[in-house]
């Protein structure tokens, strides 16, 4: 029984770590673009209208 109950909370873990990365990905490109890094935004938003 303990097997059983043990896949459904690693199932939901496995849910939380992408959600909690990208939460952490969206802080860190705050962070950069206000350390005047803008650097990252525009090749994004500059290669994908340049190409």
């Amino acid at each position: 029984m303990t097997s059983e109950q043990e896949q459904p909370v690693r199932k939901q873990q496995v849910r939380v770590q992408p959600v909690r990365s990208v939460r952490e990905e969206i802080i860190r490109a705050q962070r950069i673009n206000r350390s005047g890094g803008t650097a990252t935004s525009t090749d994004s938003s500059t290669g994908g209208n340049d190409r």
